[in-house]
């Protein structure tokens, strides 16, 4: 409980010190595994969410845009495999993708499919970027 009491503070301390920097300047705030990612594992674990993560969820700006990489959990175990640099179980990987489906905010994600090309997700990502009207220059 302790662990996960850390990891979560972590993370929430890099959210913020992210939105913070993003306020020094013009330009786009572009977040890997925000605060979604640790809900969903939170939830994936059997865990309450805590206070902070709602309380950060509730006062940061709502994001423009969130894509959410659709790749099946065979597949990811696999490259995770592959790449050995850590190791997560099956298990945990369908648990985790559930986790974020049951997020209240899921349906507004927009999904990736994952099993693509790199050039092909990039290009899937910039056309939708295009249609909110998001443009990278």
């Amino acid at each position: 409980m302790v662990v996960e009491a850390i990891e979560t503070a972590i993370r929430c301390v890099n959210v913020l010190l992210s939105h913070c920097r993003a306020t020094l300047g013009p330009g786009a705030l572009i977040m890997d595994r925000y605060l979604y990612c640790q809900m969903a594992l939170r939830r994936a674990r059997g865990l309450h969410p805590g206070w902070l993560l709602p309380l950060l969820s509730r006062i940061l700006p709502t994001a423009d845009i969130v894509f959410y990489f659709n790749v099946p959990a065979e597949i990811a175990y696999a490259r995770i495999a592959r790449r050995a640099t850590d190791v997560e179980t099956l298990e945990h990987l369908r648990g985790f993708d559930a986790a974020y489906r049951e997020l209240e905010s899921f349906p507004s994600f927009i999904g990736i499919d994952a099993t693509l090309p790199s050039e092909q997700i990039v290009e899937g990502m910039l056309e939708e970027l295009g249609m909110c009207g998001l443009v990278l220059q």
